[in-house]
This record gives structure tokens, sequence and C-alpha cells, in this order.
């Protein structure tokens, strides 16, 4: 199609890609002085031919383009420059991208720097933020729809999932075709409530986790869904594959990835709030040239005590007023920041389980050893204790999470024998106090209850 004009106006120079609902094409905007080049992307609707559908398809696309059409102001989105319908098919021009996705930044086995994931996870959740504000999700976060924009070396999110809506269709249980919300994203990348056709603000951290864990870990989205998942929970298992990583990245990442919508950040500001600076080293500062001292001037004659008193209580009371509501600012960022660091111990307690699960299957018995697991997981972090705290090697084992901070939570996991006909399974459990305390739940009464004062995950 290349030379092609559609609408008379957008010039085709070439083809950018193609999918199920649709094809992309650079274009040249003929109308514009200059001939400027734009990105024209078309819609195709799966049957043309049933008059109901296609004016669902219609109305769909109106309302995802007003959709799009809030959220183009933003300089890391690109600007909606026009729409227009041919032969039943949707079409909407945008400003072009011209620069680099991270798809091609990140080929399969090449590993990133924590910093280059940190400064990554916050560009990309400012764009979000601004998104969300909007009441817009993008449903479709992934490496190819993040670009690297040439003229400024900024991101750029692209390719909002809610357009592919448009196109898809599904039969009914009586043969009849309607119009379909189901499954909008792509695997690997899309959160379990996705699958069911639903999609929150928190489904779009997920899809961004699940980016950064690929940076840190070298391994697709795809193959850590289908080979690093925990069958029972279905939380994706990645800390073993990246022992390096500074827990606390491990923690926003492991809650930004949770299985449960529930579970996660719910917002992108709480991932903000406790996103680790980028580090860099210290620079010496210059020294300053010494100046020569001013004389001084002659001080004021004291006033009266008692208008020093008076004015001295002002300040205590001024400077305390103004300590209360600094006191009360931070109470927000530190709930965030615990939360964040009591992913830390959800995520460690479900690689020792899955672990422990592991070992069982090739020894036939668990590891009273952490360290034996091979997880690479630090028994001491700033946050937290690691330990086997119960075993019989035969039937269970009890691995715990001891909060270091009085207020933070601890937690336990088990691992234990269940029979099945004449075979036996391995299952497992991770619980959590109610309440902040280092006291860690691993008095189990029996495999499958928490302990008193604790709940399961």
């Amino acid at each position: 199609m290349s030379g092609a004009l559609l609408n008379g106006r957008y010039r085709i120079i070439r083809e950018l890609g193609s999918g199920g609902q649709g094809r992309t094409f650079l274009c040249q905007d003929m109308g514009l002085l200059g001939n400027p080049y734009c990105a024209v992307k078309q819609l195709r609707p799966a049957n043309t031919n049933d008059p109901t559908l296609l004016n669902k398809a219609k109305r769909l696309f109106s309302q995802e383009i007003e959709a799009l059409g809030k959220v183009g102001h933003h300089p890391q989105i690109p600007r909606l420059l026009d729409t227009f319908e041919e032969n039943n098919e949707f079409y909407l021009a945008q400003e072009y991208v011209d620069g680099v996705s991270l798809s091609q930044e990140l080929p399969p086995g090449k590993l990133w720097q924590e910093n280059q994931v940190i400064e990554m996870l916050r560009e990309v959740l400012q764009i979000l933020q601004f998104i969300h504000q909007q009441e817009v999700i993008h449903r479709d976060i992934k490496p190819d729809n993040i670009i690297r924009r040439n003229i400024d070396n900024k991101l750029v999110l692209i390719d909002f999932g809610c357009l592919k809506q448009v196109g898809d269709t599904q039969l009914t249980t009586q043969g009849r075709k309607v119009l379909s919300t189901m499954a909008v994203g792509t695997q690997g990348y899309m959160a379990s409530e996705q699958h069911q056709g639903r999609a929150f603000p928190c489904s779009d951290l997920y899809a961004l986790g699940m980016v950064g864990i690929q940076a840190l870990t070298g391994k697709s989205a795809i193959e850590l869904q289908m080979k690093y998942t925990e069958p029972l929970s279905g939380e994706v298992q990645w800390q073993p594959l990246a022992p390096h990583v500074n827990p606390h990245l491990v923690g926003i990442l492991s809650e930004m990835v949770a299985y449960r919508a529930s579970d996660r950040f719910q917002s992108t500001t709480e991932v903000l709030q406790v996103l680790p600076p980028v580090y860099s080293p210290p620079t010496p500062s210059p020294q300053p040239t010494p100046s020569p001292q001013p004389t001084p001037l002659p001080q004021p004659t004291p006033s009266p005590q008692s208008k020093q008193g008076s004015k001295a209580r002002g300040i205590i009371v001024l400077v305390g007023f103004i300590g209360l509501i600094f006191v009360l600012s931070l109470i927000p960022s530190f709930l965030n920041q615990a939360k964040a660091k009591q992913s830390e111990a959800k995520a460690y307690i479900g690689s020792i389980n899955k672990g422990q699960q592991v070992y069982y299957v090739e020894y036939t018995r668990f590891s009273d050893n952490i360290d034996d697991l091979g997880l690479g997981i630090k028994l001491e972090t700033e946050n937290y204790s690691y330990n086997i705290s119960k075993i019989d090697s035969s039937s269970h084992v009890i691995s715990t999470a001891t909060a270091r901070d009085k207020r933070l939570k601890s937690y336990s996991g088990i691992v234990y024998i269940v029979n099945v006909g004449n075979g036996k399974i391995t299952t497992s459990m991770i619980c959590e106090t109610n309440e902040p305390s280092s006291r860690v739940p691993d008095d189990f009464e029996s495999f499958d209850k928490c302990p008193s004062g604790s709940s399961g995950l």
C-alpha cells in the first residue's frame, strides 16, 4: 500500500506494524505545510456485514477516541491528530514518535542495572499517574509500547490497549455474535483480572512490574509466567533469578505483580512514594574562597522581659504546630514504606516455600538449611531475619520472616505433605500477623490453618 492516500490526505510511506485488529502505517500528512510524519492506525471490526455489531463498534470507537483525547496533552504520550472512517474501517492519526522501543533495548538475556530499572519505573509511573488521573487505563503496558524518543531520550507510552476492543467479537451461548472486551492486553504482561475482561489502575502496575522484572532477570515475561509461577498461589517466583537485587526493590516489584489485584499497590502514587532514589556517588563540593568578615553592627537594646517571654512562647507554639503537621504528613508515606518492606518478606517466604517443594521432589525430604535451596536469599536483611524454625523432614517444614522493626508484620511459611490416592504431593501456605509484631506465627495446630493472631495470604 506504499504511496496510497488515506482519507485523501495521509500518504502511506511504510507499514510500522500489524496485528489481529489492524495495521499501523507511517504516513505523511499532505494537508499540512511541510508534510510532517504521523502514525495512522487502522482498526478493522471482525464482522462489517452485521449492522448491529458495526454500530456498537462505532460507539465504542468514539468512546475510546474521547479517552485518548484526554491523555494526549501529556508530553510523553503521542497527540491524537485526526480520526476518520473508510470502507467500514476506523482510522486514527497520531503524532509519530521517532525512537527505539524497550523491546529493542531488552533482548533476551540482557540485564539492566538496578538504577536503570528504577529510572524506567519512575518515568513510566509518572506518565501512568497522569493517565489514571484522567480515569483512563492503558491496559497494554509492555516493552514494545514504551519508546525511548531520540530527540530527548525520554520514554513515551504508545498504543493504548483500549482500542483493541473495537474489532473484537465472540459467540454467545445462543450463537449470536457480540462485542467482547475479553483479554485485552499481551500474554505475559496481563494481570489475572484482564483475562476476565476487567482492568483497574493496578492492572497497569502489574504489567509495568513485569517489565521491571524482565529487565532484572533477562527472562521474557511469558517465560516468567509459564515457568516460574507458583501453581497454587499464582505468584511469580522470580526472586531466585535475581539474588543480587536490593530486597527493597524486590519487595516493590513483587507487590506490583501480586496475583490478586487487592494485594497490589493500588495507585502510582503509592509506588512512587516507596521507590528508592537512584544512587549516584557524591561529588566533592568546591571549597568556597574565604571572604572578609563584615564589621558587626551594633545590637539593638533588648526589649522588656515580658515581651521576650511572649515572643518565645509564640515561637514554641508555632514550631510545635509545624512539627505536628510534619509528623502527620509522614504517616501515609510510612504506611506505604511498610507495605513495600513487608512485600520483601512475603516474596522471600514464598520463594523458600517453592524451594522446599522442589527440594522434596528431588530428595524426598525437606531441608533444614535455607542455603541448601539455592535461592541466594540473605538470612539477615535490613528489615527481616529469615530462618527455618520447625521441621520434620518427612512431613513438614516451617520457615519464618521475623520483623526487625516493631512497626512491621512478621510472616511464616509452611510446606507439608498431603496424601492423594496412592501418592503424595506438597502444598504450601503463607501466614501474616494481623498486627505489626516481631513474634512469628509458627505454632501451627494444623497444617492447613494459620496460627492464632495471623491470617493466610
